[in-house]
């Protein structure tokens, strides 16, 4: 019976080191680590259900880019309403940024329409028409919300079309 034992726990330890070995390593070819061609369109989803709070100052976002949620609960609050679709949009730092474009307060009705977002040479652009709507009763903050995937590294320029 020990004369079995042995090579059995030999063999066994053979086995498992094969199954633990990572083999030849791979470069990966992602489009990471590619270069995206100039006009490329940057995929994005806008973001649903939170305002601008009331104690942001105009200029204190110096980059569109926001890159943790601790930034974004700094200009940011949630406005989640009754029905199926009332949750704000998540966010997941971890995987993704969000680019915000935030308008000065106005008692006009101001929607940001017509978004894209492309490959600009080192740049991404941020581009959307600015429609200015009717007066209102009372005064707003228009801002612009998106969330990208964090693998989209380049710097944010917002440019107004329209």
């Amino acid at each position: 019976m020990k004369k079995i034992i042995l090579p059995v726990a030999v063999l066994a330890m053979f086995i498992f080191g094969a199954c633990n070995s990572a083999g030849p390593s791979k470069t990966e070819t992602t489009a990471e680590n590619k270069e995206l061609p100039d006009g490329t369109a940057i995929p994005f989803t806008q973001a649903t259900h939170y305002f601008v709070r009331n104690d942001f100052k105009n200029g204190q976002l110096e980059d569109p880019r926001i890159t943790t949620k601790a930034g974004f609960d700094t200009i940011f609050g949630t406005a989640t309403t009754m029905g199926g679709n009332g949750q704000p949009t998540p966010i997941d730092f971890t995987k993704q940024d969000a680019i915000a474009v935030i308008d000065s307060v106005s008692d006009y009705a101001v929607s940001f329409e017509n978004t894209t977002l492309q490959k600009d040479g080192g740049y991404l652009a941020l581009s959307y028409d600015k429609i200015k709507g009717a007066k209102q009763s009372f005064s707003t903050r228009p801002f612009l919300l998106l969330i990208i995937d964090k693998k989209y590294k380049q710097t944010v320029i917002p440019v107004i079309k329209k």
